[in-house]
């Protein structure tokens, strides 16, 4: 939702409903939350082996947001949170990205998809999180393709996962019929 939501706030039709400086307001208060239910999203796929470290991007996270809130005045403070925030996330993504191929095949529902579908959108993120150093002027913001590649290739493992248990039930629960002898 969060995802969603500074989305839209990036659209035109946002300065519809809100000035100029609560949009920007509301994208970087976004921005610096979002990173929360990411690390929460990894830290289920990890357990508890990562605690530690699930605890301190937790943190990092969470205090760049506070920072945010008190001194969200201070455009200078702004910048170097984004950066922080870009250096942050691209190096969450890189190391998600490079545990689910370090892990063992079968060691997680649907590790090869997941492994796919990771690498694909991690790299539209990284993309979007170092496009400001790019030597490419203007670089667009493709991160939302991504997004949507991501959430289309969740719910279709949700989905795949789900018949599978629907098959496993149905075979469970199905009278056996008894063979005649021939």
């Amino acid at each position: 939702m969060l995802y969603g939501y500074r989305a839209l706030l990036m659209t035109d039709s946002a300065a519809l409903f809100l000035s100029a400086d609560a949009i920007r307001f509301q994208i970087a208060l976004v921005t610096f939350v979002i990173g929360i239910p990411a690390i929460l999203f990894g830290w289920g796929l990890v357990g508890r082996k990562q605690n530690a470290v699930t605890k301190s991007l937790l943190t990092v996270n969470a205090l760049m947001a506070l920072v945010f809130l008190a001194f969200s005045a201070n455009e200078a403070m702004v910048r170097a949170l984004y950066v922080a925030n870009n250096v942050l996330v691209v190096t969450f993504t890189v190391a998600m990205i490079v545990f689910l191929y370090r892990l063992p095949d079968g060691s997680l529902p649907e590790l090869k998809s997941l492994r796919v579908i990771m690498l694909i959108w991690g790299v539209f993120v990284i993309y979007n999180n170092i496009r400001g150093i790019l030597p490419f002027p203007h670089s667009t913001d493709y991160e939302f393709v991504g997004f949507a590649i991501f959430l289309c290739s969740l719910a279709y493992l949700v989905a795949r996962r789900s018949m599978e248990t629907e098959r496993r039930l149905r075979s469970l629960t199905r009278p056996r019929e008894r063979r005649c002898p021939a």
